[in-house]
Order: structure tokens, then sequence, then C-alpha cells
């Protein structure tokens, strides 16, 4: 079995590729309920920001993001923009 991917990205600190905005615009975007079915995440980004750690899940090829405590889910209205970032910070 192929664990999924992990990263850190502070949220108060301004990354060269925009990642922390990403997530911030993707967060204050579309809700969505996400599928009932049984999947793991593609990745996962330990998101910090404000003294707080937002353990963020992505799912269905950078199409999804779920934060992990919560619940909340997202849609990724750009998934190509938010694919080529995260591809980024695995590297």
């Amino acid at each position: 079995m192929v664990q999924p991917r992990s990263f850190t990205v502070q949220g108060n600190v301004r990354d060269g590729r925009g990642l922390s905005a990403f997530l911030e615009h993707i967060m204050d975007g579309e809700r969505a309920e996400f599928p009932n079915l049984r999947i793991a995440p593609d990745v996962t980004i330990n998101y910090i920001r404000d003294g707080e750690v937002l353990i963020l899940d992505v799912y269905a090829n950078v199409g999804l993001v779920k934060e992990r405590v919560s619940g909340t889910t997202w849609r990724v209205a750009e998934p190509i923009e938010f694919q080529s970032m995260v591809q980024q910070n695995l590297l």
C-alpha cells in the first residue's frame, strides 16, 4: 500500500510559490459535499496559520480539499494551478 505524501506550509510566511495564499483562497471559496466513498488522500498538507495547524487532505486529483478535524470540504476552482503548486512542494 502506498502512503500519501505530506508537507508543511507556514501561513504566516510568504512562500515564493504562493501556496499559502492559494490555500486561503480555496478555504474562502465554494464548500462541497464530500463523496460518500472511502478514499485515501492524494496528499496531506499541514497548514500552520495564526497559531493553529490545519490538516488538509487533498483528494480527487487536487479537485477537493478536506480539513481533517472539522470535515469541511472545499472544491478547488483552479485544479491545474493548484496541482502545479502542490507538486512543486513535493519535490
